[in-house]
């Protein structure tokens, strides 16, 4: 699986936090399979379309700040049918657990960030303040994207 990590580092008093890396290493020694990290999107879906990977995590770039914040975290999963069905099975799953696997990351992350700021989380001057949190979000939610190109390429050969 690939993984594109855009998040900047959070601006706090103690000084800048990179929660996305610190939950990515987290995670990725959790998983059954093998991640590689890509500079872009684009060069995550570059794999995806070579067939060397069977989907790609995308961290955007506000993704540290609303891990501090009570806004829902969000990450794409992009995928492709590939021609192995146990690798187009994987890519069709890696959604669900993902977003569970990223929730209970978040949900811990905050929890360790607010005690280490004495309950509250208080980033410095010129970083936008997160949005307000809203009834019964998700702490996390994933949304999914195909990788076109490669999917168009299995559609002609059909």
């Amino acid at each position: 699986m690939g993984v594109v990590n855009q998040a900047e580092g959070l601006a706090m008093p103690a000084g800048t936090q990179r929660l996305a890396e610190r939950i990515v290493v987290g995670m990725t020694t959790q998983l059954p399979f093998a991640t590689q990290a890509f500079p872009t999107a684009d060069a995550a879906r570059a794999a995806l379309d070579a067939g060397r990977n069977a989907a790609a995590l995308v961290l955007p770039a506000d993704f540290s700040r609303s891990v501090a914040g009570n806004a829902p975290v969000r990450a794409t999963v992009i995928n492709s049918d590939h021609l192995s069905q146990t690798e187009t099975q994987l890519g069709r799953a890696l959604p669900a657990q993902l977003q569970a696997g990223l929730a209970l990351a978040v949900v811990s992350t905050r929890a360790e960030t607010q005690r280490a700021a004495g309950g509250a989380v208080t980033p410095v001057a010129n970083t936008p303040a997160p949005p307000a949190p809203a009834a019964a979000q998700p702490p996390v939610v994933v949304a999914t994207e195909r990788s076109e190109e490669h999917t168009s390429e299995l559609q002609s050969r059909l």
